[in-house]
């Protein structure tokens, strides 16, 4: 069976990063083929080599204590656990004859504000492989400017050689279509390939107790943090955050991260807090009644906008007021269903579909 290697991050210890390379290669298997995962370069800008961890880990136990330390450790065990699931092939065995395709993406690969992806153009734009098809798929430059872009050796003709070029946000879309005339096509994010039937077979109710999850890659500031302490309280509701290894004092209950614990307290979550991209997109996913706080991420913007959801950011009004108005998906969940059938076809169209 024909392989098609995926070039992504797999590994780092962040939950929506290790759902968007497992949804990209279960679509693949759907579609008949075998999914391969690049083995990445490590060097101590990769947020899952053994310097960085060891680092945070030492950061952390200066910082915070003991306790702090030893939940990073065992959180990046977990996910190391969770890593084995992917198939790896090296950079060596890439003259494999069978070799269809080379899929660029998901995730924010392109991100030219990171000197990992910078020192990395070569693997993560896909110059180096010449054998197969390269086809991107809800690749992002995240917030990057054009004029970075531009930086890229030979960028215009890169692009050029690319099979069909898909992309996540409009953003995205915007600098390739500047940069070298061909229009990207617009898909979703692997994780919404599927919808919550796919990942309800991971999951299994986390505990008994009502509660709000939090999912945040920074810290509530002390006016967000005191108004959902009050409603957490005067509603009955437990506060818990599954995305640090610090527990906040604004916090109940912090977990033990990985990939089926984010997934299992998402899902029954009754309220939701982010301020990710991957945070928003499982929200939006599982139809949760959900607060986006907005860090001026596009690409946030971006599929908030998509499927008319930009009510759910956190501006003016209260976190109260946002959870006592929940969301009607009747319109969101048809923009994500047109949304993710179009991104089949994109796959089927670029790559074939192989089931026998």
């Amino acid at each position: 069976m024909s392989k098609i290697v995926i070039v992504t991050v797999y590994d780092s210890v962040n939950s929506g990063s290790y759902w968007q390379a497992r949804t990209m290669g279960d679509a693949i298997k759907d579609l008949g083929y075998t999914p391969v995962y690049l083995k990445r370069r490590k060097n101590s800008m990769s947020s899952s080599s053994f310097f960085s961890k060891v680092t945070n880990i030492g950061k952390s136990f200066i910082k915070y204590g003991f306790s702090s330390a030893k939940r990073y450790l065992l959180i990046t065990k977990e996910f190391k656990n969770a890593a084995s699931y992917f198939s790896i092939i090296s950079e060596n065995e890439l003259d494999s004859p069978d070799i269809r395709a080379y899929i660029l993406g998901s995730d924010t690969i392109w991100n030219l504000d990171s000197k990992y992806f910078v020192n990395n153009a070569d693997i993560f734009w896909g110059r180096m492989f010449t054998n197969a098809l390269v086809i991107p798929y809800a690749a992002s430059v995240g917030n990057t400017s054009i004029e970075k872009c531009r930086e890229i050796s030979d960028v215009v003709s890169i692009i050029k050689s690319w099979h069909r070029v898909g992309v996540r946000d409009s953003h995205t879309k915007m600098i390739i279509s500047e940069l070298s005339q061909i229009s990207p096509e617009l898909v979703c994010d692997p994780t919404l390939l599927f919808d919550s039937h796919y990942y309800s077979k991971f999951s299994k109710r986390p505990c008994q107790e009502k509660y709000i999850f939090l999912y945040l890659f920074s810290k509530l500031d002390k006016t967000t943090s005191d108004a959902l302490v009050n409603f957490a309280h005067r509603n009955g509701y437990m506060v818990i955050i599954g995305s640090s290894h610090v527990q906040p004092a604004y916090c109940d209950k912090i977990i033990i991260n990985s990939p089926i614990a984010f997934i299992s307290y998402m899902l029954y979550a009754d309220y939701v807090i982010t301020d990710t991209f991957h945070g928003t997109v499982f929200s939006l996913n599982f139809n949760k009644n959900f607060i986006a706080i907005d860090k001026g991420k596009k690409k946030v913007h971006d599929i908030l906008s998509i499927v008319n959801m930009q009510s759910r950011l956190l501006n003016s009004s209260s976190i109260s007021d946002l959870f006592l108005a929940p969301p009607d998906y009747t319109e969101c969940n048809y923009r994500l269903d047109q949304l993710r059938k179009k991104s089949w076809s994109f796959l089927i169209d670029a790559l074939g579909n192989n089931k026998e």
